[in-house]
């Protein structure tokens, strides 16, 4: 049957580290909970994966993997934090489709900014962003849903480029300057089927969680700090 990634609860206390997380770096010390990958389609060059999690007792030993998200909320509601840790998501895209160290930082970024934003999200509502860039990867795209069920593609597996001045994988040279399309599925009241709503934006700087930051805080209204490293 169909799985689900683990969301685990933590203490209040624990909010001020997720959001330096967050808003710092992505996590690489693992929670408690387990997660499996089980690849669900293919469509040429399209890969579909599904983020999956065995409902057991959550601990860390065995052989499972452990890729999961973890929220936490302040006790007035008026700040949330989420971190996900998504190596292994990001594994199984890149072998999967054969990326280059480029193509598996930036779909492996966009995979997890779609999860942690889609985590909360009703069955059958979606987050999809779409990188339509004029940089060599040709375009970027990930969605996920309320199951934490995700997938993806790089238009140009294959693509390398020199380090930036930081030394770091160049991501936003890959990705290029164009636009940034925002998909969300949502379920209205009353409404028995989910609606579509679209957005474009600019894309700022091709390094995948910069520009959907900037899309929540121009398009949605939504403050905040969004983080992936991969």
């Amino acid at each position: 049957g169909s799985h689900k990634i683990k969301t685990l609860n933590p203490r209040p206390r624990m909010i001020s580290v997720l959001i330096t997380m967050l808003a710092s770096t992505v996590l690489h010390k693992p929670f408690r909970g387990g997660m499996s990958l089980a690849r669900c389609a293919q469509a040429s060059r399209v890969r579909y994966l599904r983020a999956c999690t065995a409902h057991g007792s959550g601990s860390s030993g065995g052989s499972g993997s452990r890729d999961h998200v973890i929220t936490a909320i302040s006790a007035d509601g008026s700040i949330s934090a989420k971190a996900v840790v998504s190596t292994e998501l990001a594994g199984e895209a890149t072998r999967l489709q054969g990326l280059g160290g480029l193509a598996a930082a930036a779909l492996g970024r966009a995979l997890t900014c779609s999860i942690l934003i889609a985590e909360g999200l009703k069955d059958g509502e979606t987050f999809q962003v779409k990188f339509d860039g004029d940089g060599p990867l040709r375009g970027v795209f990930a969605v996920a849903n309320g199951a934490l069920e995700s997938r993806g593609y790089v238009g140009n597996p294959a693509v390398t480029l020199p380090p930036n001045a930081r030394g770091k994988l160049d991501v936003g040279a890959g990705v290029g300057r164009g636009a940034l399309q925002v998909v969300r599925t949502k379920h209205l009241p009353g409404e028995e089927r989910p609606t579509q709503y679209s957005s474009i934006t600019e894309i700022k700087s091709g390094e995948i969680p910069e520009d959907i930051n900037y899309f929540l805080l121009e398009s949605e209204q939504r403050q905040g700090a969004l983080a992936a490293g991969v």
